[in-house]
């Protein structure tokens, strides 16, 4: 959890803001991902991250499974600031304090899917991020969006809407992070219903 914070209100600016102080910390990353709101929509935003290099993951509509795990933190962070508060007899009021508790409990937790590390010492060892890899993966995009355009018979000067364009960068996305090894699927085998029915008498 890298930021947890009160923000005076989701608008572009504010968004870009939060942004800039993290990617300063951090680095910028390949890609973001993010819902619909006008915020993340906004031309002020989408030049701030192309500025740095970094490509939007907006999230199809009307389907919040796509962000649940997203969702699901938030809710675990709402509930962490909320114990902390009332651990100091303060109910329904969050203070500064309380928000930079949460976050640094989470962050010290040892989720299952982790196998024992906590999410700080992952976050810590993940390799850096070269210069000439995020130019590598943006031509990788560019080269999937072109597929995907010929697959959907999209002409490739055709002018995109919102929602079209990021229906083709999902599945571009998605192609290269595949491609270059960010992306691993793994599959689960579900056994199959043994319905009741009729034996044969010789069995």
């Amino acid at each position: 959890m890298l930021a947890w914070q009160a923000l005076p209100a989701l608008t572009a600016e504010v968004t870009r803001a939060a942004l800039r102080c993290l990617f300063a910390l951090h680095g910028a990353p390949l890609i973001l991902k993010v819902e619909n709101g006008s915020a993340f929509r906004a031309a002020l935003l989408q030049a701030f991250l192309e500025g740095y290099g970094v490509l939007p993951l907006y999230s199809p509509p009307a389907c919040p499974g796509y962000h649940g795990a997203i969702e699901a933190a938030i809710g675990a962070l709402k509930q962490r600031t909320q114990d902390q508060a009332w651990a100091v007899g303060r109910s329904g009021r969050w203070e500064v304090g309380d928000l930079a508790a949460a976050q640094a409990a989470a962050n010290a937790s040892h989720p299952r899917r982790l196998n024992g590390r906590t999410p700080t010492s992952v976050w810590q060892s993940r390799p850096a991020l070269a210069p000439l890899a995020r130019v590598v993966f943006t031509v990788t995009v560019e080269r999937q969006r072109f597929q995907v355009r010929d697959e959907l018979a999209i002409a490739p000067d055709e002018l995109l809407d919102h929602w079209r364009g990021s229906a083709v960068d999902r599945q571009a996305i998605e192609r290269a992070l595949v491609e270059h090894g960010h992306l691993l699927f793994t599959r689960r085998r579900i056994p199959l219903t043994i319905r009741p029915g009729k034996v044969a008498a010789d069995m």
